[in-house]
């Protein structure tokens, strides 16, 4: 049984790798959509009259520095997703590469093979006539 070839297994790594950091993105974007969402409305739902507003706006504006807090976050963590996506995608693509090199120097190596055996037919064929 042939050695499993090593630029397979880490191409094979290597989209695994995207994979988790495409799924990280989507979760990430997920938050942060979900952090951009204002609350503070809803929240509001319900008070009635000036005294009521006046008692709840402070917890309101609490709320809202804290949801503009976990929006820039949640974007932050949403550009970082992006990044390492990015980063995982380049390093398969750079194995894809390897592996697509590697393939055609073996087949160089073989034309070369073919035409070293041609090569000494024709001399044996030469010596003989």
């Amino acid at each position: 049984m042939a050695a499993p070839d090593p630029l397979a297994v880490l191409q094979r790594l290597r989209g695994l790798e995207v994979a988790l950091a495409r799924r990280d993105l989507a979760e990430r974007g997920a938050q942060a959509a979900a952090a951009a969402i204002p609350a503070e409305g809803r929240a509001a739902e319900g008070v009635d009259g000036h005294a009521a507003f006046a008692a709840w706006l402070p917890y309101g504006t609490a709320m809202r520095e804290s949801r503009a807090t976990e929006a820039r976050l949640a974007a932050a963590a949403l550009e970082a997703a992006r990044e390492a996506l990015v980063t995982a995608r380049t390093a398969e693509r750079v194995v894809e590469l390897a592996r697509e090199a590697k393939a055609e120097a073996a087949r160089h190596q073989a034309l070369r093979k073919a035409q070293a055996a041609l090569d000494e037919i024709a001399s044996q064929k030469r010596f003989f006539e």
